[in-house]
């Protein structure tokens, strides 16, 4: 991490030194040294703690998990992720921790999505990125048949716009780059993202959704 791809992020969020420093855990006169230096790689002992601050910034709604200048900084990231990020993923989603408990069922799991389906500006972004959902099918056969089918119910014309959020919130999920599992991660970055789409799909499918939505 470059002092100025973190300092990038200090200003978007548009805090003070004094209001930034306790997400970084340090002193006011440190992070007024950081933002003197600019140039130059951040000594890696801060790095945990910078990371927790971004985070807990985009927790607490003063950074979004979609800047550009924050995906940099999360796409650099591949030694782990900590409680904070799952934080952040749970505000960016608008859903509540269940989504991730430990003890979390499907009907939490479809809960949530839900949710995250019923929000107008995620159900916008989905249907702006139909392409982008549909190349993820290159994966292999079920997912081409779990993304055309919650596809075929987000264009029904026989369900009503509630039935639809289930749908909605998986293929949203698809979309987010920097879910529980970072979608940069190899080999398990889209676990994740596989297991939410084959939830929703056996929702409608067990339902006679999936049968009235052609």
């Amino acid at each position: 991490m470059r002092y100025s791809q973190l300092l990038n992020c200090l200003a978007q969020a548009g805090l003070s030194p004094e209001a930034a420093a306790p997400y970084f855990g340090v002193s006011n006169m440190t992070l007024r040294r950081w933002q003197k230096k600019k140039a130059g790689e951040v000594e890696a002992a801060y790095l945990p703690a910078i990371y927790d601050g971004i985070f807990g910034m985009i927790a607490d709604g003063k950074l979004s998990i979609d800047a550009p200048h924050v995906q940099e900084l999360i796409a650099e990231k591949t030694d782990g992720f900590h409680r904070r990020y799952s934080e952040a993923v749970i505000a960016s989603l608008g859903v509540r921790g269940d989504f991730i408990s430990g003890q979390s069922t499907e009907s939490q799991v479809l809960s949530s999505l839900t949710q995250i389906g019923s929000s107008e500006s995620k159900r916008e972004a989905v249907e702006g990125k139909i392409n982008e959902i549909t190349d993820f099918k290159k994966n292999g056969k079920d997912w081409g048949e779990y993304i055309y089918g919650l596809l075929d119910v987000v264009r029904s014309k026989a369900l009503a716009g509630p039935q639809k959020y289930v749908a909605y919130g998986a293929l949203f999920y698809l979309l987010m780059p920097f879910d529980f599992i970072p979608d940069h991660l190899p080999i398990f970055g889209l676990l994740d993202d596989y297991a939410v789409l084959g939830m929703a799909f056996g929702f409608y499918r067990d339902s006679t959704s999936m049968t009235s939505a052609k």
